[in-house]
């Protein structure tokens, strides 16, 4: 058995603090001194940590990071590929400074998915300490400005440019990718290897260990230097001369490449004690299935820790998890040394089982369809010829383990059915392999399907105390509606109810619960979900008429008690917003779970809000964290005149109450969402909605003889909204006030509402619609864990983090309002920073205009999008 030291697992890549690029000696050239210019300068320690958040730190093959990037930046990945395979070619300058037009976010996009598809190029690049990268743009046109290994760094070639606005010099220099013909040789070598692999992949897997174990031995003066050269790259292994582990894992890695295998570089931590440390091996993919291979740990005896070009081990040759090595050598792809997680684990799943050779014929397995309650695979043989297999039941296992109810085989297609429906979650399904056939295992998705309540329990009082009309209603039958009447046995009702009864008691005349439970796997998905939300938002599926007169005491009340298991804890919230014709506020007070007439009541419209959690399809209402499963959102109308009446009206999409959040609502109108599912906000309900508004604050203005007034339409928990919504907005703001004299200005309040309270708020210019080139998405979350954790690692500031969902620019400047926790920060001095996770480069912003209001609120104004980084300081790193 082998034996393993400190020395054998310790750190093969070396990450060090950055330095300045600037060169403060010799003569520079000055680059356009008519341009102003900004310098972004990213550490390479910060990148390659940003890297690693990737789904894989290095692709399997080819340009598989440049193939996700779209517009100008896989413009500039593919412009850059080119200008890396020419210095690797020694044609062209072959200089370490990249120009190119396009902005440094672009370039920075660029050269993340390249350091990720082609480490066979950058053997010259740079990671170790005192390297970054500088990124200098204006003009349109970004230089950029890399790190090269002194030894690859012609000498005499360095050359310095200065720019207008900024301070010091950036140095760059010729590049020998080819060094004394070692790239050459190298490559030479590796083509030779390849071209003498034969067999199956698995045996060129074999062939590939034991040909790097003869050439290459460990460098363990390397982890005591901390230098960052040849000794980490595959250029020094197939050269015959040692390498630390990254120089191993690089080289597998291309032999692999270069014949069409699957492979994979895995970091993170092997070990534990005095032998743990940080550490690069593959993953390679075998048959459809993923193994472990660590060429390092193998190149040496099982006797000697010597390694002695000539002695090498298959004990860590694909390999599975569940290996005695596996967890002897304390192999750990998700932590590294001092416990930081690895950001993102490798996007594949590594077999429990070793790799076996397979004899017989290969058949492939895919997945042809999928649902919670059944499976359909289809089989495909290798070699048509051969004779399709026929399948046991108990040859095929699922995992996560699933009851098989059914099981059919017709000649090509196995169709598996389920004992019950499955949770939310992967599913793995493997056939046994046997001396005949062998097969892959395959995965399928069971998405989570919720079910929405939406409760309402209704209370109405008139003069005589004798009447409440409830009318729920499922006209497209978008699952099935469950209600209990006066706490009743649940009764399954897929059409209409009406209850209207007399009560002369004075007391509550009729209780009525109800929701939509739904079982259809794309229920989350269609324009079912939306009808969900009828129940409370559509005044034809739901409403109550309440009819008494001045002086009314009584009461409306929400509740929850629903005789049902999957619903009947369903956290709610319930408001009055404001009233529809006069746009005033506090006529209802809220009193724990009622509304509550505050004194008399003025005939009119008043709208209740009723919100509802949707509940995960588990039968379990105590696991979990329900804040994680999204709100349902509706309203009902309350109509209060002098004489008795009929029937009720929506204010437009629903949405929750902003009542308890404090942020102004007087005079506006509610659009946007219509209940659980977010949905675009609709030209033509905005620029109705926008129109009454307009009225309501022209009557207002004329009455209070001022001759301006603002018009707001509130979004409540809309996804996005176009330049066509907006320019709906303004026409009709426009229309509204042509020849009035009353100057009106629209505004679009976009809210997110999360029980009940506005936690932010985006403040959109409609007369700015024009310079829109897409939608502006309007989801804001007031955290992102992640985000944080990468901020607090490098950086000591007490932090903030606001995320949009809307990434790059808004297309104008926006307010945003938000309801932050600032506790323990100096609110006299914040400072305000752009983070863009994609490219992982934060800017400042340099006007974002802020203030708290006195409800609590912290305002203030971006252009663009992604995460804004809050702090009571400028960023110290630590």
């Amino acid at each position: 058995m082998k034996k393993v030291l400190a020395s054998i697992l310790a750190l093969c890549m070396v990450f060090g603090t950055a330095i300045t690029a600037a060169a403060d000696d010799a003569a520079a050239d000055n680059i356009n001194n008519d341009v102003v210019y900004e310098v972004v300068t990213v550490d390479v320690e910060d990148l390659m940590v940003e890297i690693a958040q990737r789904p894989a730190m290095y692709a399997a093959t080819g340009n598989f990071y440049g193939n996700k990037l779209t517009g100008n930046a896989k413009t500039i990945y593919n412009d850059m590929l080119s200008y890396f395979e020419n210095i690797d070619n020694g044609t062209g300058d072959c200089v370490s400074k990249y120009t190119v037009n396009g902005t440094a976010a672009e370039v920075q996009e660029a050269l993340a998915a390249n350091l990720m598809d082609h480490t066979e190029l950058l053997n010259w690049f740079g990671k170790g300490a005192g390297n970054n990268i500088s990124y200098i743009s204006g003009g349109g046109i970004c230089y950029t400005y890399f790190p090269v290994i002194e030894d690859y760094r012609v000498p005499g070639s360095e050359k310095k440019d200065t720019y207008n606005g900024l301070s010091g010099s950036y140095s760059y220099w010729k590049i020998d990718s080819n060094k004394g013909g070692d790239r050459a040789s190298a490559l030479a070598k590796a083509a030779e290897i390849v071209a003498n692999a034969s067999g199956s992949d698995f045996q060129k897997v074999r062939y590939f260990n034991e040909a790097i174990c003869n050439l290459t031995t460990y460098d363990f003066p390397a982890l005591e230097d901390g230098i960052y050269d040849d000794t980490y790259q595959m250029i020094n292994a197939f050269n015959g001369k040692p390498v630390v582990c990254e120089g191993y894992a690089k080289a597998f890695k291309y032999l692999c490449d270069e014949s069409n295998i699957g492979c994979l570089i895995v970091e993170g931590h092997i070990g534990s004690g005095t032998g743990a440390g940080n550490h690069m091996w593959n993953y390679v993919e075998l048959d459809g299935n993923w193994y472990l291979v660590d060429v390092t740990n193998n190149d040496g005896s099982d006797e000697s820790m010597v390694n002695t070009p000539g002695d090498f081990t298959e004990n860590l040759l694909a390999i599975g998890s569940g290996n005695p090595y596996y967890s002897l050598l304390g192999f750990d792809p998700l932590y590294y040394t001092d416990g930081t997680p690895v950001p993102t684990p490798p996007a594949v799943t590594l077999s429990v089982e070793d790799y076996t050779e397979l004899t017989g014929e290969k058949v492939n397995v895919a997945v042809e369809s999928s649902t919670s309650k059944q499976v359909v695979l289809k089989l495909t043989l290798e070699n048509p010829s051969a004779s399709m297999p026929v399948v046991a039941q108990t040859d095929v296992s699922v995992a996560p383990a699933a009851e098989i109810a059914g099981f059919k085989q017709e000649t090509d297609k196995i169709t598996i059915d389920f004992a019950k429906r499955l949770d939310a979650g992967t599913y793995t399904v493997t056939i046994k392999n046997n001396e005949d056939y062998h097969y892959n295992s395959v995965s399928f998705e069971v998405p989570e399907v919720d079910k929405y309540a939406a409760p309402v329990i209704a209370v109405a009082y008139n003069e005589n105390h004798t009447s409440a009309d409830i009318t729920i209603s499922n006209p497209n039958n978008a699952g099935t509606i469950k209600y209990t009447v006066n706490g009743g046995a649940e009764t399954v009702y897929t059409d209409s109810f009406t209850v209207d009864t007399n009560t002369p008691d004075h007391r509550l005349t009729k209780q009525i619960s109800a929701y939509v439970e739904s079982t259809d796997e794309d229920f989350q998905s269609s324009d079912k979900a939306n009808q969900v939300v009828t129940l409370v938002a559509d005044p034809d599926s739901f409403h109550v008429v309440v009819t008494p007169v001045a002086g009314l005491t009584g009461t409306i009340a929400a509740d929850t008690v629903v005789a049902s298991m999957e619903a009947k804890n369903v956290p709610y919230s319930l408001d009055v917003m404001y009233n529809l014709e006069s746009g005033s506020e506090g006529s209802f007070g809220v009193d724990g779970d009622k509304i509550v007439a505050n004194g008399d009541v003025a005939p009119g419209s008043y709208v209740v809000y009723v919100s509802a959690r949707p509940i995960v399809d588990s039968g379990n209402l105590d696991s979990g964290d329900p804040s994680n499963l999204g709100i349902g959102y509706g309203e009902a109308v309350i109509v209060i005149n002098s004489q008795p009446t009929s029937g009720g009206g929506s204010s437009g999409g629903g949405g929750s109450s902003s009542g308890g959040s404090k942020l102004n609502n007087k005079g506006s109108v509610s659009t946007g969402s219509t209940g659980g599912a977010r949905v675009p906000v609709s030209p033509a309900a905005a620029g109705k909605e926008a129109g009454k508004s307009a009225e309501n604050a022209i009557k207002d203005a004329l009455a209070n003889g001022s001759n301006t007034a603002v018009a707001p339409v509130v979004i409540r928990n809309g996804s996005s909204i176009g330049a066509d919504a907006l320019k709906a907005v303004k026409d009709a703001v426009d229309q509204a006030a042509a020849g009035t004299g009353v100057n009106v200005t629209p505004v679009v309040w976009s809210d997110v509402v999360r029980n009940g309270v506005v936690q932010s708020r985006m403040y959109i210019d409609p007369a700015k619609y024009a310079s829109l080139t897409g939608d502006i998405k309007l989801g804001v979350e007031l955290s992102a864990p992640s985000v944080s954790t990468l901020f607090d690692k490098y950086f000591s500031n007490n932090i903030r983090i606001v995320k949009f969902e809307h990434t790059g620019p808004f297309g104008m400047a926006i307010e945003v309002a938000v309801k932050l926790d600032l506790t323990n920060m100096n609110t006299e001095n914040l400072y305000f920073y752009s983070y863009d996770a994609a490219t992982n480069v934060y800017t400042p912003i340099a006007n974002p205009m802020y203030y708290i209001d006195t409800n609590g609120y912290l305002h203030f104004t971006v252009s663009n999008g992604g995460h804004v980084i809050i702090s009571d300081g400028p960023l110290a790193r630590k």
